[in-house]
């Protein structure tokens, strides 16, 4: 039964940091991200002896200090991908006299794109951390009230089983059984959590 409530309470816990210092977090949590995947992948090509963990962390560390460009690459190429479906659906409206300039307008609108989106990207990034903690802070504890006399039910053979188990329960299983339940309670919860993050959070300029 501990498992259970200590998976719930993290879930939780990780849930309102998300709602309400999502923006704040994003950056360290990216940095963090790079770090241990970097990590993981130099000691899966070299081994896991004492030198070769040290040079894994060195590599980590080296991209971790990196993730701020990292962040902004990954920003203007989806700003270059948008600008070019953007320019494809504008080409077949362009009227004819500026047709043998297309390509300039389809530079500009790239570019136009990639400027929108790193000046946009801070409202994102605060409107997808407040949804997605919305969702980790109000579904585990609307389970835990609404089912408590059947909790025990969740507990399995051992704590990989359980937490598997109330995965399924909690994410897919709850929120198919009370969907109109869940979408109201998650809604307001990100309003209140974006509204927050705005008012709390520094701005994050990314480009």
């Amino acid at each position: 039964m501990l498992e259970l409530f200590l998976y719930t309470a993290v879930l939780t816990v990780i849930g309102g940091l998300l709602l309400f210092k999502g923006r704040d977090l994003f950056k360290p949590m990216v940095t963090l991200s790079c770090f241990l995947f970097t990590f993981n992948m130099v000691i899966g090509k070299l081994g896991t002896k004492n030198s070769e963990l040290i040079i894994a962390a060195l590599c980590g560390a080296v991209v971790a200090l990196i993730t701020g460009f990292i962040i902004k690459a990954g920003i203007v190429i989806f700003g270059v991908i948008a600008g070019v479906v953007a320019a494809r659906l504008v080409s077949p409206f362009l009227p004819e006299e500026i047709e043998k300039y297309k390509y300039a307008v389809f530079a500009l609108i790239i570019v136009a794109m990639v400027i929108l989106f790193l000046k946009s990207v801070d409202i994102m990034i605060t409107v997808s951390t407040a949804a997605n903690g919305a969702s980790l802070f109000s579904l585990p504890c609307m389970y835990m009230i609404l089912n408590y006399r059947t909790l025990s039910n969740n507990i399995g053979s051992s704590p990989q089983t359980t937490v598997k188990h109330l995965n399924r329960k909690i994410f897919v299983d709850f929120a198919k059984e009370e969907p109109m339940l869940v979408t109201c309670v998650i809604l307001v919860l990100m309003i209140v959590g974006v509204v927050v993050q705005i008012k709390t959070n520094r701005k994050h300029v990314y480009g």
